[in-house]
């Protein structure tokens, strides 16, 4: 898990405290042997570190925290970090290097655990050779004393449920897909068709130009669409839909997927690009029957269905993100097997 004592998602103090005591509660509570990474990355010099600001709750014999710092010096040797103080997947890989488990689950901060899952986690029933996933409910949240809170009172406070195929506006009644609809499909062609693409700076390994794709002709660019939705929306049991906040498989997956792709740039797509690597691996998935909570944030702190805020946000600060229309190039090159990272991915904290 990576963090960074600002306020970042907002609310963060009591985020990151929540975190802590939440996981330590579950972890004593259903006696499971694991250890708690948090990397904080480039911590601000007017605040104090996470690890002299948080409270560390007592844990079992074989339990521990630790805390990894990636300070400012090592922050500036990457594109863009003076316009983005924090490139959360990038932190995810150290945690990744350097966990101890045969195990690891990389997730976020502003994310409630049901009780039910880590029972499950309990259970040591993990296969090495499968990804799980499981599905996110979002909710709002503030009673941040309360690490016993009642599953009946989380599901009170549902405003989003993020399947697979779709996600759910509760208080709405809306429901966004995420796969193959007749109307996503129809929305796709129109944009596509009507909008030339930005060109954003990629890294120098990656060998595509989207501003060159945004010269192609309407039939070109339509050609293209169709292979989009082919290879991404008929696609079975690729479980990309929050897949930032949960994605659970062996170490050894980990290291053989070459660990989150590297951008250096706000971090859309790149969890579900790690999938896309598990998948041409032909590792097997599965998709979790438990439940994780995800604690609400301001709109446009992260990405938030029916709003643009976000990718406004980003485009007005010069902040670089893989598009929807950049990631089925991606995905052509994982397939291809050429790497996005060098071998010294998560190596950023010597």
């Amino acid at each position: 898990m990576a963090t960074r004592n600002d306020d970042h998602g907002e609310n963060m103090s009591n985020k990151n405290q929540y975190f802590i005591d939440r996981w330590a509660y579950l972890a004593n509570k259903f006696n499971l042997s694991c250890e708690l990474i948090i990397v904080e990355w480039n911590p601000p010099e007017e605040r104090p570190k996470l690890i002299d600001q948080l409270k560390i709750p007592k844990f079992n014999k074989d339990q521990d925290i630790r805390f990894i710092t990636v300070p400012n010096k090592v922050h500036k040797r990457f594109k863009n970090s003076d316009r983005l103080n924090f490139f959360q997947m990038i932190a995810k890989n150290v945690g990744i290097r350097k966990a101890k488990g045969e195990f690891v689950l990389c997730t976020n901060i502003d994310i409630i655990f049901s009780d039910e899952i880590f029972e499950f986690f309990s259970k040591k029933k993990l296969n090495l050779k499968t990804i799980y996933r499981t599905d996110r409910y979002d909710i709002d949240f503030d009673k941040f004393n309360e690490v016993k809170i009642s599953p009946n009172e989380l599901n009170d406070n549902l405003t989003f449920i993020h399947k697979s195929n779709f996600s759910i506006d509760i208080k709405n009644k809306k429901k966004y897909y995420v796969k193959f609809s007749l109307g996503y499909i129809y929305n796709l062609i129109y944009e596509f068709i009507k909008k030339k693409l930005s060109n954003h700076n990629l890294n120098n390994n990656i060998p595509f130009n989207s501003k060159k794709l945004g010269q192609k002709t309407k039939l070109e660019r339509l050609q293209y669409l169709f292979k989009y939705i082919k290879n991404i929306y008929f696609k079975p049991n690729i479980h990309t839909n929050g897949c930032g906040d949960f994605t659970l498989c062996s170490k050894n997956i980990w290291f053989e997927c070459g660990g989150y792709y590297e951008f250096e740039g706000y971090s859309f797509h790149i969890d579900s690009l790690f999938l896309w690597s598990g998948y041409f691996k032909r590792f097997h998935f599965k998709i979790l029957p438990y439940k994780i909570f995800h604690i609400n944030h301001k709109i446009g702190s992260g990405f938030s269905f029916g709003s643009n805020e976000l990718e406004n946000r980003l485009n007005k600060a010069r902040i670089p993100f893989i598009n929807n229309y950049e990631v089925p190039n991606y995905i052509n090159l994982i397939k291809k097997k050429i790497t996005l990272n060098s071998e010294n991915w998560g190596k950023h904290y010597d």
